[in-house]
């Protein structure tokens, strides 16, 4: 099973909206929320944790607020709903949430980001470098690539490591999904 949400536009949003999250929302979040220094980042936080609420909800298995903690590199986990995975990430253009009964990455970046050679070629292989440089759109193609990246990397708890960034995409036990959705490229990565 696996649902994911996505939110777009959370520029629509102000601080009349954070006002009324910081109602409801538990302490450890509201805390978390309010140390981002600047409203988007804000309002990214609080949109995630949301939808991570109406997924439980969705599920019907929403009993109580969800509580996090965190694995030694920084995963976070349900404290509070065993054997129910999920994975958030933002950008300005998009939040997206996804949930599942497995192990579960997921990434988004917006379409616009600009990208640079350097940075194709600091986090990619070679065949990679010269399918996203070869590629109508080397942006697209590198963020798709990214997003593979990252939700690979988020999938598997340990960060992104400089190390094996460039050869993650060699792993052969999970499956990777990329869509493009108003401005925003999102990957999934769940095991096979």
């Amino acid at each position: 099973m696996v649902k994911t949400y996505l939110f777009t536009k959370p520029q629509l949003l102000g601080q009349e909206f954070i006002d009324k999250c910081i109602c409801f929302f538990p302490e450890w979040r509201r805390k978390q929320m309010l140390s981002y220094k600047f409203l988007q980042g804000r309002i990214e936080n609080a949109v995630a944790y949301l939808l991570l609420v109406k997924a439980l909800k969705d599920l019907g298995m929403l009993a109580g607020m969800p509580e996090f903690e965190y694995n030694e590199h920084g995963k976070p986990f349900l404290k509070n709903y065993p054997g129910i995975y999920f994975s958030l990430s933002h950008c300005k253009a998009g939040i997206v949430c996804a949930v599942s009964t497995s192990e579960i990455g997921v990434d988004i970046e917006c379409m616009e980001r600009k990208v640079d050679e350097k940075l194709i070629r600091y986090v990619c292989n070679p065949q990679e470098c010269q399918t996203i440089l070869s590629a109508a759109s080397p942006e697209r193609t590198f963020l798709e690539y990214w997003t593979k990246k990252e939700a690979l990397s988020k999938y598997s708890g340990t960060g992104i490591d400089t190390e094996t960034i460039k050869d993650i995409l060699s792993r052969k036990d999970v499956s990777l999904t990329t869509v493009v959705v108003d401005g925003c490229v999102v990957s999934t990565c769940l095991p096979l």
